[in-house]
């Protein structure tokens, strides 16, 4: 395990070959290496512009990445593509996390203030309880219900 300065290093060395911080984010959540994103993201990496960040973590089933991602407040709304029911659809995390049954990533996702609806309106654990299950919608419902009481007082409820 490499310790923070050769992680320093090994990012300098990209950067200086050309990669750009984007590349080198992705790379890290393909290898779920937290260290290095945060040191990427210590560096000003832009989490809230365009880049679809926490659905590729979702994707690459990086839990570490994904952890590290959800808290240090990356978009939870930009979508990605992805392949379900026979063609490629643009989903959000939340979505694709229902999609490939990552319950647990979800069930972050709605503690943290996602809906239980994609950014159509339509209600998910409808449009995915094929991947959901009895078990995996209960588990949703209740995060949202513990979330909303939870932020009944404030007034913005939904976070985006």
């Amino acid at each position: 395990m490499l310790d923070e300065n050769e992680k320093m290093k090994n990012i300098i060395k990209l950067f200086l070959k050309g990669e750009t911080q984007q590349d080198i984010a992705y790379n890290a959540i393909s290898n779920d290496d937290a260290k290095t994103l945060q040191i990427l993201i210590d560096l000003g990496l832009k989490l809230q512009q365009g880049e679809n960040y926490l659905f590729s973590a979702v994707d690459m089933r990086a839990k570490k990445c994904f952890d590290l991602l959800l808290n240090a407040g990356a978009s939870k709304n930009i979508c990605g593509k992805t392949y379900c029911d026979g063609k490629f659809i643009y989903a959000t995390p939340m979505e694709l996390a229902c999609i490939i049954g990552q319950i647990d990533m979800a069930e972050k996702l709605v503690k943290s203030g996602m809906t239980l609806q994609n950014n159509f309106g339509e209600d998910i654990l409808r449009k995915y309880f094929r991947s959901l299950k009895e078990d995996g919608c209960e588990r949703l419902r209740s995060a949202r219900l513990a979330f909303e009481k939870e932020h009944k007082n404030d007034t913005l409820h939904t976070i985006i």
